[in-house]
């Protein structure tokens, strides 16, 4: 396992998503509508790589869909666009990163079941795709196929899209909900659907939240962890399974540091690094080697490095704090990303993806090579097409070089400076993209 290999994950229903360390998105799964964004409709059981850019900063999975966030502040999406959840104006879906209007001031991005939200760097918030159950919050049941402007107010800071609902952290540490409320996922006491942001209490210690598909999780700034909505399989981790419609606390325990929902299951960090699960558990999804489901948060396994969580359909995902990443639950549509599409029931390693799959743009790949190999100082690249980029990676998945403006057909790479072992080159050709493994001596 390579350290350092990944910095920010996240998943859908069935596929999940990973920015490396070096800025390229990773995503591997089931990809039958695009929503792996890698220009096929092929399911993936092992990372492939989404174009060619490194600069991505946040990616948030939905069902069939994803969305990101660029380091300029620009907005990106693919996948199902049945809904208009892609936000570009149509319903067609796209297999692909497609930008969302020109904006360059996007701040945070969360994509839930068939809508998404986001906000901008001015504290506005923004909604597009289905809105029948009020999950915009605007006021309306009205859809919308681009982003609508929720309101005036400028101090939202947090946002989280569920099943047909959203919930939302202001600036002033306010908890707001809004949407489908037929669990008591907005928390407010009732299972009375709400179309406006509406305060959940009047305390202002909140810290952070997350959705699942009708349940919802939050942390307050004491460390303590709530949880309410949909609890048939145990998933508010309260020792019943009987639903809520207000914020019920999980435990006694004030060192919660984060948490992620998935359909009907619940994952959560404290702040010694471990890692804590609870909930459906038919798929080994909570990662403690059986398939009970627990109404208890059960600690998983010993390790206390554990950093960052994201929770599926069926699926979980965890990167520790080295950037390695292990996977576990549901996994018949490769969303686990160990190459095979055999489900597991304790968290599983996965290897850095430098040396797996990339993505391959075009009818066909070009006539791409790199020799000599083994090489000493210079590299020479040539290919059918003209090389217009070529960034050189190591087994870190750090770039060590890159190069831009090159020759057409033929480039000359002085690799002695780069010390002994082996290196992986990805060349772009015209909308070709290939990686090639060479050896340095």
């Amino acid at each position: 396992m390579s350290a350092q290999c990944f910095q920010t994950i996240d998943s859908g229903d069935n596929h999940t998503i990973a920015i490396a360390s070096n800025g390229l998105l990773w995503s591997w799964g089931d990809n039958t509508l695009g929503q792996l964004g890698d220009g096929t409709f092929s399911d993936k059981n092992t990372p492939v790589a989404v174009g060619a850019t490194n600069d991505w900063l946040t990616v948030s999975g939905g069902t069939f869909y994803t969305v990101a966030l660029k380091t300029n502040g620009t907005l990106w999406a693919w996948g199902d666009n049945n809904n208009g959840q892609l936000g570009d104006g149509t319903t067609t879906n796209r297999s692909v990163p497609t930008q969302i209007g020109s904006a360059n001031d996007w701040r945070s991005v969360t994509a839930g079941f068939n809508h998404t939200v986001a906000i901008k760097a001015d504290g506005s918030l923004w909604a597009w795709g289905n809105n029948t159950n009020g999950a915009f919050g605007n006021g309306t049941s009205a859809s919308s196929n681009v982003p609508v402007q929720i309101g005036t107010d400028l101090t939202w800071q947090s946002v989280a899209a569920g099943n047909g609902y959203t919930a939302a952290i202001k600036t002033d540490g306010t908890l707001w909900t809004w949407g489908n409320n037929a669990s008591g996922q907005l928390g407010d006491g009732s299972n009375t659907n709400k179309n406006v942001p509406t305060q959940i209490g009047t305390l202002n210690n909140w810290k952070s939240l997350v959705t699942g598909l009708s349940h919802t999780l939050a942390i307050k700034t004491d460390g303590t962890l709530w949880a309410w909505g949909r609890n048939f399989y145990g998933q508010l981790g309260d020792a019943t399974t009987t639903q809520r419609t207000s914020p019920s606390q999980v435990g006694l325990n004030t060192t919660w540091e984060s948490a992620a929902a998935g359909s009907d299951h619940s994952l959560a960090i404290r702040t010694d690094g471990s890692l804590w699960a609870w909930g459906y558990n038919n798929k080994g999804q909570l990662g403690d080697g059986t398939i009970v489901q627990r109404n208890l948060a059960k600690r998983i396994g010993t390790a206390n490095d554990w950093q960052s969580i994201a929770a599926g359909n069926d699926h979980s995902i965890a990167k520790k704090a080295d950037g390695s990443l292990s996977v576990w639950g549901y996994n018949a549509d490769g969303q686990l990303g160990d190459g095979t599409v055999a489900d597991k029931n304790i968290p599983t390693a996965i290897a850095c993806p430098t040396i797996l799959e990339v993505a391959h743009f075009g009818a066909a790949v070009a006539n791409i090579k790199a020799y000599p190999n083994p090489v000493k100082s210079i590299l020479n690249i040539s290919s059918d097409a003209t090389i217009s980029a070529l960034s050189i990676y190591n087994v870190l998945g750090q770039e060590v070089i890159m190069k831009s403006s090159l020759p057409a057909n033929e480039s000359k790479i002085d690799v002695s400076n780069l010390h002994p072992g082996t290196y992986f080159v990805k060349v772009y050709a015209d909308r070709l993209i290939k990686t090639l493994k060479v050896v340095k001596q």
